[in-house]
């Protein structure tokens, strides 16, 4: 005996719950609804199946219910209704699962569908259009062939992809992965980790709890907090971290500015672009083919050895006084003895020929900090 009752495997919109379509006309279109709905307590995962846009719910109710807009254009209501025959929906459920297929011959359909936001996964795919999803209480896998994506309310993961659209993820509570092959990211709270990839367009996150992974082949990214390690690469943009709990690694194939408020460390490469980064009892690696570099040490010690270089501008580190480094510092193309300025005493400035290089031991020495300039200043600096 089927364990669902009497509605068995499979329901079929329009034979069941669905209400008689309603025809209307909108300028030069007819537009046609058609509603079904189906009592479905219990359920665990459902999957929505369409060609065009798609908005999911999640609702108080045990209900899952659909309607779906389809549109004609035709000279008479008759025409109509003969283009558009009957509305391809199949609502079918197996096991704990349902399976909500909408396949339509006259074109793209606008679909929206409740469910109970208890369920703990919900797969939507549509061939084309955009895709929204809202109060769901599980995790959400969204795929489309071209249009955006926004996810509001999510408490579980979220693995997003288009071909061609933005993606918006409201607040996840769990990981992420949002894949687009040319659009923005954008993202408010992600509570796990994060994975953020497009092929053309900016990454901008508020926060992510775990760790962060952002990559766009030409954009900037901008993430506020990270609770872990970052990695991030753009192919040229800005790049900007404001906090993270990890070790920050940053690669900018293209060039522009790149900036670090606090880390556990970084290690940055820019083909052309200014440097600033703090970092908290971690190393430092910084470099960049041209433009000014500045590294601050904010905690009490740095755990290794470290370097900091440009081919083209100044560099300017600050270190607190109770911090051991040892220095060496090197300046080609120097004019003078200014082309490295130490205000710590331990540190020697000397000159040889058109280079300037500086050594010594601050607050006792420890790991060592290379500075490797051409042109510009060294400035090493006492934080206050």
């Amino acid at each position: 005996m089927n364990r669902f009752g009497p509605l068995g495997l499979l329901l079929t919109a329009g034979l069941l719950a669905a209400a008689p379509p309603g025809l209307h006309r909108e300028g030069a279109l007819w537009v046609e609804t058609t509603t079904g709905s189906e009592s479905m307590p219990q359920v665990e995962q459902v999957r929505v199946v369409a060609e065009g846009n798609v908005t999911v719910h999640g609702g108080s109710t045990g209900d899952v219910a659909y309607v779906v807009t389809r549109r004609v254009r035709a000279r008479s209501e008759a025409e109509a209704r003969d283009a558009l025959q009957e509305a391809g929906v199949t609502l079918a459920r197996q096991g704990r699962g349902v399976r909500l297929v909408v396949n339509d011959a006259t074109g793209p359909v606008d679909l929206q569908v409740t469910m109970p936001r208890t369920v703990a996964k919900v797969i939507v795919q549509t061939a084309v259009g955009n895709i929204e999803v809202s109060e769901i209480n599980g995790s959400v896998a969204a795929q489309t062939g071209g249009g955006n994506i926004e996810l509001k309310s999510i408490k579980g993961g979220a693995d997003v992809n288009s071909q061609g659209g933005n993606l918006q993820l409201g607040d996840v509570g769990g990981s992420a992965r949002a894949v687009s092959a040319g659009g923005e990211i954008a993202a408010g709270v992600i509570g796990g980790d994060a994975q953020l990839e497009t092929a053309g367009g900016n990454i901008t996150v508020q926060k992510i709890g775990g760790a962060a992974r952002a990559i766009t082949a030409g954009g900037s990214i901008r993430i506020a907090q990270v609770g872990g390690a970052v990695a991030a690469n753009t192919g040229g943009g800005t790049i900007d971290i404001g906090k993270a709990g990890g070790v920050v690694t940053i690669h900018n194939e293209g060039g522009g500015p790149i900036e670090v408020g606090s880390s556990g460390g970084a290690r940055c490469e820019n083909a052309s672009g200014a440097i600033k980064v703090g970092s908290w009892n971690g190393t430092i690696h910084l470099a960049t083919a041209s433009g000014s570099v500045v590294a601050q040490i904010l905690g009490d010690k740095l755990m290794g050895d470290s370097s900091v270089s440009t081919a083209s501008g100044d560099i300017t580190v600050y270190i607190p006084s109770n911090v051991g480094v040892t220095i060496r510092a090197q300046n080609d193309g120097a004019s003078r003895a200014q082309g490295i300025v130490s205000e710590f005493q331990g540190v020697q400035v000397r000159m040889n020929g058109g280079t300037a290089f500086a050594a010594g031991a601050i607050n006792g020495g420890g790991p060592i900090l290379r500075l490797e300039g051409t042109g510009g200043t060294i400035w090493i600096k006492k934080k206050q």
